[in-house]
Order: structure tokens, then sequence, then C-alpha cells
């Protein structure tokens, strides 16, 4: 999440869409008075103690935004997001993790499959915080993508929500100016350019190196229930 008071505008950082990337390019270009929570390392730091203060964090939704700083800001704000079509937003996520257990697991001298290993006999010694997320418990206990997307784990993790839940009030409306597609961002940024006042391009940063999976590998019967999963976004979203 951005709340840059400089530039009057509010970025909604929807999991798995490139948010990241744009905290870091946009980084230059913020003042002492602007907000990010999350996806630099100084933003990191930041986001627990906002969490704990003001309800805001790394990935808040633009009606909790609303709900701390008031319809003022949110009213008088350029908001934006960046999104991204279901399906590949999930195999993103899975692939994401493979790629946390991989890195983590070398740190500790395991390769991957030795680190979930680890993690499914709840080894002690290897214990690391990762292991904690939904995403990570989803992950060690489903022998696959399949299971993966249908563990009962996964259901509360933040990156399997439905993006629209980010973007849209209480009532279902659509709170955000803006949405920017992640297949298109580079086609797009000269429009961003022009809405922030200021030209950056976006780093490759949070690319998973360890990829299990690749979107058209996906198997129809998985295809079927990510789009039941995520309608709301097929057809919000144009993903249709």
């Amino acid at each position: 999440m951005i709340i840059s008071n400089s530039r009057k505008f509010i970025f909604v950082h929807v999991h798995k869409t490139a948010g990241s990337a744009l905290k870091l390019a946009l980084q230059p270009h913020l003042a002492w008075n602007d907000i990010v929570l999350g996806g630099t390392p100084f933003a990191e730091v930041l986001s627990p103690a906002y969490e704990t203060a003001f309800n805001l964090h790394k990935h808040s939704t633009i009606d909790e935004i609303e709900a701390t700083c008031g319809p003022e800001i949110v009213n008088d704000y350029y908001s934006f997001a960046f999104v991204r079509n279901p399906l590949v937003r999930t195999v993103s996520l899975y692939n994401y993790v493979a790629d946390l257990f991989r890195g983590e697991g070398f740190t500790m001298g395991l390769t991957h499959d030795e680190m979930l290993d680890a993690a499914r006999a709840q080894d002690p010694k290897y214990f690391h915080h990762i292991l904690d997320w939904a995403a990570s418990r989803a992950y060690y206990t489903s022998p696959d993508f399949s299971d993966f997307i249908r563990s009962p784990e996964l259901e509360s993790d933040i990156g399997f929500r439905p993006q629209v839940e980010s973007l849209q009030s209480r009532k279902g409306d659509l709170m955000v100016d803006q949405l920017f597609k992640h297949e298109h961002l580079m086609r797009d940024l000269p429009r961003l350019w022009e809405k922030l006042g200021c030209r950056f391009m976006l780093p490759v940063w949070n690319r998973p190196k360890y990829h299990l999976l690749n979107p058209g590998d996906v198997s129809a019967d998985d295809q079927e229930f990510l789009r039941a999963r995520f309608a709301e976004d097929y057809v919000a979203l144009n993903y249709d």
C-alpha cells in the first residue's frame, strides 16, 4: 500500500501483481510525508507498527484505507491498483512459495525436498516463520498444485483472496479509480507516469527462480476450479 500525500495518490497493493516492484520503482520519487507499507526493506519495517496502530498494512484494501484515513482522502486522491489473470496469479503464488522453500532450505543446508520433509515432520530444528503462512501450510501438506488450490489451509491466505475484495466497498462498488493489468504494464506505464507526475521503470522483483508449474500446464479441471473460485475477478476485471 502507498498513500502519497506529496503526489496525491493511493496505490492498493493486490497480492502477487508486481506491487513490490512498483514500490521500489517509486521510492526515489516519494517524499517524507508519503506512507509506503511493505515491499521495500524500509517499508517492511514500518508495516507492523502501522498495522498495530492504524490497521494499515502492506495489502490494505481500499475499504480499510477509507476506514482509517477517511472518505475525503480516498475521494480526493487518485487511486489505482495492478490486477492479474486469476489463473496466472495463483500459479505465481504456488511457484513463489516453492521458491521460498528452496531459498530458506538452502540457508539451512537443505534441498527444497528436504525442507518440505522437515516442514511435514514439524522438525523444530528447521523451523522458519514462513512455515506459519497459510500458503506455506497448504504447500507442504499438498502433493501437487491440484491439492494446493483445494487445501483448506489456503482459504485464509491473502494471496488466494479474490482481487476485487481489495478494490471494492463493503457494498460491492468499485472504489479504485483505475486498474492496470499485469499483462500490459509495460505498454501502459506511460499512462501511469502522466497520472503520477514522474517517470520510472519496474524492476524485476520477487520473481521465483524455482518454477514447478507453468500456467499453460494447469489441467482443465483445475482451470475450472479456479474459474469458479475467482468468478468475481473474471467478470469484474474482464478476464472472461
